[in-house]
């Protein structure tokens, strides 16, 4: 019968109807230790769960810490060292999880009371209008938070992408308009190319018979015609510059206009939150003042302070045992490699 129905689990199938919401507040909020413990003897995992706390690596009594403890009588100092520093940062560890469980609790209980005054504030029919006014200029004030983060991470990506190509647009159009306006520009020699010439100092003899040795002046300037005909021709290579001035000129294009939209929305974004923030504090004053609402919002303005006391105490302990795991796994890789030397 007992493995049937445990003991402990009997309050749960005979009760009061009136106790169904404590109940499960309860259990949802971990407060029921003798709930799950029925649970895992109903389930047959009291054995494993005994098994996994005596294997695991934190606890002082576990198969773990037994081993090394006996190793350390017989290891040398630095091994050690290391040992008992890993001991100092499992039970700091253990205090952090055990903390963060306590917030996760403390915080569902505020979150409910939160949300308890604000059903009832809701509720009153003088406050009502400035109750949903006060959730949706939340809501506002939310959005401009997002939209201020995706702003400045779409300004920054923008410039990445498109800087170079942008802040070059006056320099090429400068460029562009001196090789529109300059009539000094040779192009080369019509249907010749470079090793035609190549071919006739290699000959030794020009087209006109003339012969062509190492520093004449036929010689010099058929080595100057080599910079004027392809492929080194002036004009080939200034059209292959004005193609790319205009490939840059194209992936420029916008950018001036989203820069100053984004920009725009990011400057703003100062005055319009503190606007908000400013008729979000006007109600709160006006429901203060308001008669059996007064009292009720003074409880919802300290709820709300706890909760943002137990965020930055729980962002800070997710900091410290990231640190400490660090920490832990660097002392457990230098008694790793440690004992592979010896």
């Amino acid at each position: 019968m007992k493995e049937i129905l445990p003991k402990e689990l009997s309050r749960y199938f005979f009760f009061d109807g009136e106790r169904i919401g404590n109940m499960s507040k309860e259990i949802r909020r971990g407060r029921s230790p003798e709930f799950a413990e029925a649970v895992k003897r109903l389930l047959g995992l009291s054995a494993f769960s005994a098994a996994l706390d005596h294997l695991n690596g934190r606890s002082q009594n576990s198969v773990i810490k037994s081993y090394e403890k006996d190793y350390d009588s017989k290891s040398d100092s630095k091994i050690l060292e290391y040992t008992h520093e890993m001991d100092r940062y499992d039970i700091r560890l253990q205090e952090i999880d055990s903390r963060l469980v306590e917030i996760d609790n403390e915080r569902l209980t505020v979150s409910d009371k939160v949300k308890e005054i604000e059903q009832k504030i809701s509720d009153n029919k003088e406050s009502e209008k400035y109750a949903q006014e006060r959730i949706r200029l939340n809501k506002k004030l939310n959005g401009l938070t997002i939209s201020k983060v995706n702003n400045t991470t779409g300004i920054i990506q923008l410039l990445n992408k498109r800087v170079t190509s942008w802040m070059s647009q006056k320099l090429i159009y400068d460029a562009l308009q001196e090789l529109a306006s300059s009539n000094k520009i040779d192009t080369g020699i019509p249907d010749i190319h470079a090793r035609t010439v190549q071919y006739l100092i290699k000959r030794g003899t020009c087209l006109c018979g003339r012969e062509i040795e190492f520093g004449n002046d036929a010689h010099k300037e058929l080595m100057r015609l080599l910079d004027y005909i392809p492929p080194q021709s002036v004009g080939t290579i200034i059209g292959q510059f004005i193609r790319e001035c205009e490939l840059k000129s194209k992936a420029a294009d916008g950018t001036f206009d989203e820069l100053s939209e984004k920009y725009s929305i990011v400057r703003n974004f100062e005055n319009d939150y503190y606007e908000v923030l400013h008729q979000i504090e006007s109600i709160n004053k006006k429901l203060e003042g308001m008669a059996n609402v007064g009292e009720l919002q003074k409880r919802y303005t300290y709820y709300n302070t706890e909760l943002k006391k137990m965020d930055i105490e729980h962002d800070s302990l997710i900091e410290e045992r990231g640190k400490l795991q660090t920490k832990r796994e660097r002392c457990e890789t230098n008694i790793n490699e440690l004992k592979f030397k010896r």
